[in-house]
């Protein structure tokens, strides 16, 4: 597919030139950056999935983020980026069982409780 080869690209250039405040193409970064989400979520085929974690990731993402800045354990590298990454993706499936599920069922009971 040839987008994904220009997708490539892309990500390559916006790597290139993140920081080059000298030259003023940082100021393209965030055209590239949307160009590059558009391009790959929604070129790529959609896929069935059986579970939906993402409310999950957006509730505990912050107070991952906020937790590992307030034990001092947020460097600012790839590998603190990676851990914050891997455990709110890990915690996601248990904020979907505990908490989405949950207020979802209840939703639903209140709606037919105040139609009926």
């Amino acid at each position: 597919h040839w987008w994904i080869l220009l997708d490539i690209v892309i990500l390559a250039v916006m790597i290139s030139f993140r920081h080059d405040y000298a030259s003023g193409l940082v100021a393209l970064y965030p055209i590239f950056v949307g160009i590059f989400i558009y391009m790959t979520a929604f070129m790529l085929p959609a896929k069935p999935i059986k579970r939906d974690i993402s409310y999950g990731i957006y509730l505990i993402h912050a107070p991952v983020i906020q937790l590992a800045l307030y034990f001092g354990l947020y460097t600012g590298t790839l590998g603190c980026l990676a851990g914050i990454i891997a455990i709110t993706v890990g915690l996601a499936p248990l904020a979907e069982r505990m908490i989405e599920l949950p207020a979802i069922a209840f939703g639903k009971k209140l709606e037919k409780r105040l139609t009926s």
